[in-house]
């Protein structure tokens, strides 16, 4: 008979197998008590050395009874990590009130008792929490205290909150930016929690009480002293984000954020009633004073190696505004113009610059530097002005203390440029701030210079350009220097100002060629006058109306400008230049001279109508004819023009008109033409005037350029667009007094 196997497995299996390795007397010491607890719980590690270390003395005074103690570290069981089992240890104590009695001391006191309970925390801190109240506080702790801010200063310490360990807290650096800002916020209420809990009348109170503290002897309240930890705790905070890039570094984004008190605080402060008005003075003071030194946090706490360009240039930007609203508040709001200079005031600028600059690092004035110098280029370059200043440069940067670094990001920021750009920034105003050594002075501008002077000597610089780069040059240089530079820029606007597609530009061009001109009439008046020919020949538009009246003052016309004047104006100009001030002219010679000057500028005048007169070069006439393309003058109505000023002004320059005048009467294919040079030839040839009066000479200059704006007009319009009668008139009236 098979024995029941059922029966056979209960009586096999033995009863105090439950039971494992379990000792069934307990242990009579309590230090072996505790070790036996700890053994038939299964305690082992870290928990199990410290557990040790802090309670094997004094658990019976801690926990009451075995029972308790057995209880706790059963319910620990439950948790994977040694770090989790001992957060449930302290939660647990809590819950079974054991601990309670510490917090409660310090809830009333404000201050730690030392405990074992206490060094027991602080060593699980130590090596599981060390910088990191927040995770330790989430992890459990926050079952005990649900206070953030009570909890930390109980455990970490009251001033733990303004370590960068608590803002690095990656638990809490692990929230969403409105998750932390907020706790953050929380923080802030809860330390200066008068903020949220004391009426308006009560805090301001207080806030007097710290605004006046430097000029009134006494110790704070605790609520302003609690204000003032509050304070602390934003300058901390500031500190230490900035340091990491936490921050925008826009002050606006962290003022009114959720949860911020500013918003609050200023509209306190802007509608207090205090019966003193110096109160509220001082109220308004100390809170734009503490907005900027919040502000300025921001920027000088920053640490630019974990930031890219772009976030530098913000960071920059935030900074510039920080120091004009510091200088409108500091230096702008107290300056009496009445009573200081422009050197006073330029010398508060520069040492506000300067103590702000001492508390930057070489990286963020580097990057200062080069957010000045890029809004000095975009400013420059968007500009309407002619020269426009780098203002941003010449204020902070160009002197002594900073030139090395502001060279050195301008030409990086220069080089990055279009040429076009380059020359818009070089032909700026130089950038230099006032009350630096004349040495540096000096120094400067001639490096500036080299700079724009080198510009133009580059292979790539565009022909286009030479105008704009002279005109500026003309300021700089010697006149001598620059003068071939202005005979070309004459040039390249006269073949760019009849375009059609230049129409929009045509103001700007008739601009630079009055400047250029005028500087040419200083050095090279034979060109000046040749320049100012060929304009009026090339121009599209006639410089006379109907009756060859000049069209308006210089300052009204539309289609020339202030460059153009009568012949007869610009040869008294161009003798006024020659004589003023030179010391050769006596009251002896004064006629003399007077009438040399005139008979040249008449042979220069002539010598320009014969120019045009002549076949280009290269070619010949054939069988004694030409065609007009051969001849520098295409046009016969301007051949008749040229040929009739000849006539009028009289001369033969040495037989030069006369021989060449004679080969336009028998080849040119025009008969008009021929019939004026044949006329032109004996009077030349014939009457060629000898010692012509001043008054004769300005008479055939008059007559000669009658004609020529005679032949302009009707070579642009139409013989129709011409009165003759009251052409003539014209003239008679201003051959009457020269």
């Amino acid at each position: 008979m098979k024995p029941n196997s059922q029966f056979m497995e209960k009586s096999m299996c033995r009863i105090d197998a439950p039971f494992g390795n379990i000792t069934f007397d307990e242990k009579n010491d309590p230090k072996e008590r505790f070790v036996q607890a700890l053994d038939e719980s299964e305690v082992q590690g870290y928990l199990r050395k410290l557990l040790i270390q802090h309670f094997s003395d004094s658990w019976k005074r801690v926990f009451g009874d075995v029972s308790t103690l057995e209880t706790i570290l059963s319910n620990i069981k439950q948790h994977d990590s040694e770090k989790e089992k001992c957060v449930g240890f302290l939660v647990l104590l809590f819950k079974k009130d054991i601990i309670n009695h510490d917090l409660a001391f310090y809830l009333r006191t404000q201050t730690t008792k030392k405990s074992v309970l206490m060094d027991f925390l602080h060593d699980v801190i130590k090596v599981y929490y060390p910088n990191s109240p927040f995770g330790l506080f989430k992890a459990g702790m926050e079952k005990v205290e649900g206070n953030y801010f009570v909890f930390v200063s109980w455990a970490y310490g009251k001033d733990f909150c303004f370590s960068k360990e608590f803002f690095d807290d990656e638990s809490l650096n692990s929230l969403n930016k409105n998750e932390r800002t907020s706790a953050l916020w929380y923080y802030f209420n809860a330390m200066a929690h008068q903020f949220r809990s004391r009426g308006d009348r009560q805090l301001t109170k207080e806030l007097i009480s710290i605004a006046s503290s430097n000029s009134v002897k006494g110790p704070l309240t605790k609520d302003s002293f609690d204000i003032l930890r509050g304070l602390d705790f934003i300058k901390a905070w500031l500190k230490f984000d900035s340091q990491v890039g936490r921050l925008s570094y826009n002050w606006i984004d962290f003022f009114y954020d959720f949860g911020s008190p500013w918003e609050k605080l200023e509209t306190l402060i802007r509608s207090d009633q205090s019966e003193s008005e110096e109160t509220s003075k001082l109220l308004k003071k100390w809170l734009e004073d503490t907005k900027l030194e919040f502000e300025k946090l921001i920027y000088v706490s920053a640490d630019l190696n974990l930031v890219c360009d772009e976030g530098k240039a913000k960071w920059a930007s935030g900074l510039e505004s920080y120091f004009i609203s510091y200088t409108n508040t500091h230096i702008y709001s107290d300056y009496d113009y009445s009573q200081l200079t422009n050197d006073d005031l330029n010398i508060r600028l520069s040492n506000a610059h300067h103590k702000l600059c001492s508390e930057l690092t070489p990286l963020q004035i580097s990057a200062w530097i080069k957010y000045s110098v890029d809004y000095d280029f975009q400013r420059v370059i968007d500009s309407n002005k002619t020269r426009p200043d780098l203002l941003n440069s010449a204020e902070k940067w160009v002197c002594k203390e900073y030139f090395v670094p502001w060279k050195k990001e301008f030409l990086e920021s220069l080089n990055d440029l279009v040429i076009e750009n380059q020359l818009c920034i070089l032909s700026s105003c130089s950038p230099f701030r006032r009350g630096e050594p004349e040495g540096f002075y000096s120094d400067f501008s001639i490096w500036w210079n080299e700079l724009f002077s080198d510009l133009i000597e580059s292979s790539d610089f565009p022909k286009n350009l030479i105008p704009d780069w002279t005109v500026v040059a003309i300021d700089r240089f010697k006149r001598e220097d620059v003068l071939p530079y202005i005979d070309k820029s004459i040039g390249v606007l006269r073949g760019e100002l009849f375009k059609e597609e230049n129409e929009e530009k045509i103001k700007t061009y008739h601009q630079k060629l009055e400047r250029l001109l005028n500087a040419l009439d200083h050095s090279s008046s034979r060109k000046a006058l040749r320049h100012r020919l060929l304009l009026m020949r090339s121009s599209t538009k006639p410089f006379s109306d109907e009756d060859i009246s000049k069209l308006g003052s210089p300052f009204e016309r539309e289609n020339f400008y202030k460059w153009y004047d009568s012949l007869k104006q610009l040869s008294d100009t161009h003798y006024a230049y020659q004589t003023n001030g030179n010391r050769e002219v006596t009251q002896d010679n004064y006629k003399q001279v007077q009438n040399d000057f005139y008979v040249n500028f008449s042979h220069e005048l002539a010598e320009f109508c014969l120019s045009r007169l002549r076949l280009r070069k290269g070619e010949k006439a054939k069988d004694g004819k030409y065609d007009s393309s051969q001849v520098v003058e295409q046009s016969s109505i301007w051949r008749q023009g040229y040929l009739k000023a000849l006539i009028e002004l009289g001369f033969d320059l040495n037989g030069k008109v006369h021989k060449t005048v004679n080969f336009t009467k028998k080849s040119d294919p025009d008969e008009n033409v021929r019939a004026i040079a044949s006329e032109c030839y004996k009077t030349v040839r014939r009457h060629a005037k000898k010692d012509p009066s001043i008054q004769d000479i300005k008479r055939s200059i008059i007559a000669a350029e009658w004609w020529l704006l005679l032949c302009q007009r009707q070579e642009l319009l139409g013989p129709k667009s011409v009165d003759h009668e009251a052409a003539l008139k014209t003239r008679r009236n201003l051959m009457r007094n020269p």
